[in-house]
C-alpha cells in the first residue's frame, strides 16, 4: 500500500533572508533545521518536526512559507496586460515604493481587483533563486507569510512567535496581516514587542506560539502549525514564482523527469539488445543444427546412391530411391496399392473381408468403403491402422488411407 507521504503536502516556514551576509558567503547552514509539518489531502498533520532542506521528508507538494519580513506587499492600479509586456510594467509600477533597484527584486502578481487593481509581491530575486535552489528538484509553492495570517473582522490579526537561532534569536517576531491583500513582518526585541503591541495593535486578533503566550495573557490564541496551514490552504493557486523563476523550476522538473527515466530506459535498452543478441544466437544455433543434418542426410543419400543427381531433399530422394529398389526386385514400394492394400489386411483384424464393398487407388491413397451391415469398431480400427503405419481418415462414407508421415 503507497505510504501516506506519497500523497501529502510538506509545508515549510522559511527564515528571513540574513540581511547583514554578503551574497557570495549564502551557503546551506542557512537553511538547516527548517520547521516543517506533513499534512495529508484534508489538511490533517501526519508529523511535523524540524528538517534541512534536503532532508525533509517525501511529498507530492512542497509550500514554502516565506517569511512576511522578506514580502512587500501593495495593492496597485495595474495595466491590463499579460506576460512579457505585464513583467516589463512591474518594476515601474513600484519603483518609487522601493528602497534598492527594482530590478533586483521579482515581482509576482497574486491577485487582480475589480477596477483595474492588483495585489503585488515584492521578493529579493537572489533569495528566492537560493531557497529554489537549496530545494532542488522538488515540487515547490511559495505563499507570502503575511497572507496565510487569519483574517479578522474589521481589524488587523497578529501573530507572534520567538525566534531561537540566528542574528534575531531570542527576539519576537510579528506577522502582521491588515487587510485581505496586505500585510508586513518585523521582528522586534523581547522586552519591547508587548508595548509595542499595546500602541500599534491595539485591538489586533492576537495568535501567539507557547513561548510568548505567557507573556501575552488569555487575550493571545494559540499558533501553531494548524493555523498556517489554514491559511496556506485557504490562498487555494496563489503562488510567488512567476516569470522566469516559474521558467526555471518548470525546466529542472523537465530535467529531473528525464534523469528520472534515464536509468530505467538504458535498461529497457539493454534489455532489449540482450534479448535481440539471444535471439541471433539462438538463431545461428538452430541453423547450425540444420545445416549439420541437411549434410548428414545428403552424405547418407550419396553413400548409398552414389549416382544419384543434385539433392534438394534428402529424405523425399531417399524414398525415392528406396521405392525404385522395391521395384526393381518385384516388391511393393511404399505408398503403392499393394503396399496399403498388404497394410490394410493386416489392420482389418476382426473384421470380415467381404465386409469391404469398395475399395480404389488415386495419389497414394486407398480409399475403402465399408458395409452398413458390419458392425466396425471405428476407434479400434484406426489404432490397428496407425500400428500398421497408416493414417485414415473418414470422408462421405469412405476410409482415405494413406502412409502415415
Amino acid at each position: 500500500m503507497p505510504t501516506p507521504e506519497l500523497f501529502a503536502s510538506c509545508f515549510v516556514r522559511l527564515p528571513a533572508r540574513p540581511v547583514r551576509l554578503p551574497r557570495d558567503r549564502w551557503d546551506a547552514a542557512l537553511l538547516q533545521a527548517l520547521p516543517f509539518a506533513l499534512t495529508d489531502g484534508e489538511g490533517g498533520i501526519l508529523r511535523s518536526g524540524h528538517a534541512d532542506a534536503g532532508a525533509l521528508p517525501a511529498a507530492r507538494d512542497t509550500v514554502l512559507i516565506v517569511d512576511a519580513r522578506d514580502v512587500l506587499l501593495l495593492r496597485v492600479p495595474l495595466p491590463a496586460v499579460n506576460g512579457a509586456r505585464l513583467r516589463e510594467a512591474l518594476p515601474g509600477l513600484l519603483e518609487e515604493r522601493l528602497l534598492g533597484d527594482p530590478e533586483h527584486s521579482h515581482i509576482a502578481v497574486l491577485a487582480r481587483h475589480d477596477g483595474g487593481d492588483a495585489t503585488l509581491a515584492a521578493v529579493d530575486r537572489e533569495w528566492l533563486r537560493f531557497v529554489l535552489d537549496a530545494f532542488g528538484r522538488r515540487r515547490a509553492r511559495l505563499l507570502p507569510a503575511a497572507l496565510c495570517v487569519p483574517l479578522a473582522k474589521d481589524r488587523a490579526t497578529v501573530v507572534v512567535d520567538v525566534l531561537s537561532d540566528g542574528a534575531d534569536a531570542g527576539c519576537w517576531r510579528l506577522t502582521v496581516r491588515t487587510s485581505v491583500d496586505v500585510g508586513y513582518g518585523i521582528a522586534i526585541n523581547a522586552a519591547l514587542a508587548p508595548g509595542w503591541l499595546a500602541t500599534r495593535l491595539p485591538v489586533a486578533a492576537c495568535h501567539a506560539d507557547d513561548a510568548a503566550r505567557p507573556l501575552l495573557g488569555d487575550a493571545a490564541a494559540p499558533a501553531g502549525w494548524p493555523l498556517w496551514i489554514r491559511g496556506a490552504r485557504a490562498l487555494g493557486g496563489m503562488d510567488l514564482c512567476q516569470f522566469e523563476l516559474a521558467h526555471a523550476r518548470r525546466r529542472a522538473a523537465r530535467q529531473d523527469g528525464a534523469a528520472r527515466w534515464r536509468w530505467p530506459a538504458l535498461l529497457s535498452v539493454a534489455a532489449a539488445l540482450l534479448g535481440m543478441a539471444g535471439i541471433n544466437a539462438q538463431w545461428w544455433w538452430l541453423a547450425r543444427q540444420q545445416a549439420e543434418v541437411r549434410a548428414g542426410s545428403e552424405a547418407l543419400v550419396r553413400r548409398h546412391f552414389p549416382r544419384v543427381g543434385p539433392i534438394v531433399d534428402a529424405p523425399v530422394q531417399m524414398r525415392q530411391q528406396l521405392d525404385a529398389l522395391a521395384r526393381a526386385k518385384g516388391q511393393p514400394a511404399t505408398g503403392d496399392i499393394a503396399d496399403l492394400s498388404e497394410r490394410l489386411a493386416q489392420a482389418l483384424g476382426p473384421v470380415a473381408p467381404d465386409a469391404l464393398t469398395e475399395l480404389s487407388y488415386r495419389d497414394q491413397t486407398l480409399r475403402a468403403r465399408l458395409a452398413d451391415s458390419a458392425k466396425v469398431d471405428a476407434d479400434a480400427f484406426r489404432q490397428r491402422l496407425e500400428a500398421a503405419g497408416l493414417s485414415a481418415r473418414i470422408e462421405d462414407g469412405r476410409w482415405l488411407i494413406r502412409i502415415r508421415s
